[in-house]
């Protein structure tokens, strides 16, 4: 009925289900209120932070991509790096995160502290909803580090991308990206995915243990036998 505390729907065929239960979570009161992984740009593969990546990636030549997007790591306005983004000429670039879970129709908060090779900078902060709307902000980039935000009153959307479009040439040096609920940004904290604690059980849970291999002396029958 329509007080029930749980409701189930299936877009497919028929479905039961049975013995199902409700169990209350307490919620953390430490929690992070960022959900964005990698935030701080610290975690890098081949120069590249992971669960980042350039507008339009598959479209940039490699030169490109290797020579103005990446890691500084003589810039940071938190731990010992930041993401750092040249635009040449006429033109535009960015970069956007990966999906972030969040409420529909709640408000949402992105922020990132900026800095820019000179002051005025033109750029846009951006929210995209997962095969939904764009939505964007302008933004005036100064040659210091400062927090810039954008709030999505009403996300239509579970998932949501975040990210920063520089809209003329210059250099745009990024670090501390945060997502969370609410309408105004609230000091920013790694997520806690990215804790040291998380990360170690992560890495020992995916990185396999050394073998050795032995060298074959001659080349294997292609026979469709695999026990030898």
């Amino acid at each position: 009925g329509r007080d029930d505390p749980l409701s189930l729907a299936t877009s497919g065929p028929a479905a039961a289900y049975d013995n199902l239960s409700l169990t209350p979570v307490s919620a953390d009161t430490n929690a992070s209120p960022n959900v964005m992984r990698n935030a701080s740009f610290e975690i890098v593969t081949d120069h590249v932070p992971i669960y980042w990546q350039p507008n339009g990636v598959s479209m940039v030549p490699p030169e490109v991509y290797w020579r103005d997007w990446g890691v500084d790591t003589n810039q940071a306005h938190d731990g010992k790096q930041s993401l750092r983004m040249a635009v040449r000429e006429k033109g535009s670039a960015g970069f956007f995160s990966y999906d972030n879970t969040l409420a529909i129709g709640q408000p949402c908060t992105f922020s990132i502290y900026l800095k820019a090779s000179r002051p005025g900078l033109k750029a846009r902060l951006r929210f995209w909803e997962f095969l939904g709307k764009g939505r964007a902000t302008n933004i005036v980039v100064d040659a210091e580090w400062k927090r810039y935000a954008f709030t999505l009153d009403a996300p239509e959307k579970l998932r949501v991308r975040c990210g920063v479009e520089l809209v003329e040439a210059g250099v745009l040096w990024a670090d501390a990206a945060q997502i969370e609920a609410g309408t105004r940004p609230t000091p920013y904290r790694p997520a806690d995915l990215d804790a040291p604690a998380a990360q170690a059980t992560e890495a020992a849970s995916v990185v396999p243990p050394a073998r050795t291999l032995a060298v074959s002396a001659a080349a294997p029958q292609l026979d469709g036998k695999l026990d030898d």
